[in-house]
């Protein structure tokens, strides 16, 4: 039999379970904690699987992000973004769903989350090499838009976000 050496990349289906979970957490019906916990759970099943297939590089399937695009401001948007504005740069796929950025509107630009920290919790449940999708800076400077945030200039706001780029990629 010949064997043809493959790996996944890219996102994976969010069990029933966890869609339900993210949902009631939204709805404040569940506590961050709680919701960690089934996202770990998921992390687990998936990263068990993918061992199984024979796979020698493993992802965590993004099961635990809001979206590739945003992942690293998803937790600040109540306070330094707005989704207000109909110029926002929007990303249709294929199948017709979409994903949007948000406007900064408070600066100064940071990351409230890092792809470290997700490749940390599934490093927890695996000894094999893991990939873990990081979002390129080009994508994340649509957020500062031709509507300037007084005493911060579009210059200041691209060097903050290249020095949050590079910690989200450490050495």
């Amino acid at each position: 039999m010949v064997t043809i050496p493959t790996e996944l990349i890219g996102s994976l289906s969010r069990s029933v379970e966890l869609v339900e979970a993210q949902r009631t957490h939204k709805d404040g019906e569940l506590t961050t904690d709680q919701l960690a916990l089934l996202q770990e759970k998921d992390i687990r099943t998936v990263l068990f699987k993918l061992e199984q297939t024979g796979s020698l590089q493993l992802t965590d399937g993004e099961l635990t992000k809001s979206s590739f695009l945003n992942y690293p401001i998803y937790e600040l948007t109540q306070h330094n973004f707005s989704f207000d504005d109909e110029n926002l740069t929007t990303i249709t796929y294929a199948d017709g769903h979409q994903r949007s950025l948000p406007k900064l509107i408070k600066a100064p630009f940071h990351y409230g989350t890092f792809a470290v920290d997700y490749l940390r919790t599934a490093q927890k449940y695996t000894k094999r090499p893991l990939k873990q999708a990081v979002i390129a800076p080009s994508a994340l400077s649509f957020v500062y838009t031709n509507e300037t945030i007084d005493y911060y200039s579009r210059e200041q706001f691209l060097d903050d976000l290249i020095d949050e780029a590079e910690k989200d990629v450490p050495t």
